[in-house]
């Protein structure tokens, strides 16, 4: 065991290359005892207890609802997006204060993965019992993005609810990932609504 094999398992981490997993694993190696060993106990802790809520597939710790779904206060939209973090990106921007559904992934032919591996078919439960007025489709600008997307407004045609796409404030193959607060209020307030192209969302959201 040496200080490459820590730092080949910190490389499994998104957006960590060679250096900086080298650096995180030397820091590590360096900590404190104490240091290191609430280090391991924390991740153990959240790799324990933290699950999928039950209702938008958010994470949660130690609930079956996540903090936002237990919200009564919240507006009756939901927001479609790809990963938990996702939602934190936009919660943090507050420039929504709706519900979410998160889908664990996109459409992606060359990978294999199919609307059925998503959590498509329970958004389509969700928009009917919870008399959900709007749905923005928040997926990236990417091929796989739009295929998701697309599939997603197929699949809540005749449901009676408006169903928006977020607009022009993320570039083509922007990721939601990626995008800062500015951005991301851009790409809200300039949402198309589906299969009306000269339909634009003209307010704050």
């Amino acid at each position: 065991m040496n200080l490459e094999e820590l730092a080949r398992q910190f490389r499994k981490l998104p957006g960590v290359g060679p250096r900086t997993a080298e650096k995180m694993a030397y820091a590590w190696l360096t900590m404190e005892h104490r240091e290191a060993e609430e280090f391991i106990s924390t991740l153990e802790k959240f790799r324990r207890n933290i699950r999928f809520c039950d209702r938008c597939h958010n994470l949660t710790v130690n609930q079956d609802l996540c903090d936002i779904c237990r919200d009564p206060r919240r507006e009756k939209s939901i927001v479609v997006v790809e990963s938990p973090q996702d939602v934190e990106n936009i919660e943090q921007a507050g420039i929504y204060h709706g519900y979410y559904h998160v889908l664990h992934g996109l459409v992606s032919p060359r990978r294999g993965v199919t609307p059925q591996d998503l959590f498509i078919d329970d958004l389509v439960e969700r928009i009917t019992k919870e008399g959900i007025k709007e749905v923005i489709i928040a997926t990236s600008f990417t091929l796989e993005g739009d295929l998701t997307a697309d599939y997603v407004a197929r699949r809540l045609r005749g449901l009676d609810v408006p169903v928006y796409r977020i607009g022009t404030g993320l570039p083509v193959g922007g990721e939601l990932n990626y995008a800062d607060k500015a951005t991301l209020r851009a790409a809200f307030i300039t949402r198309q609504k589906v299969g009306d192209q000269s339909d634009q969302e003209g307010h704050n959201g």
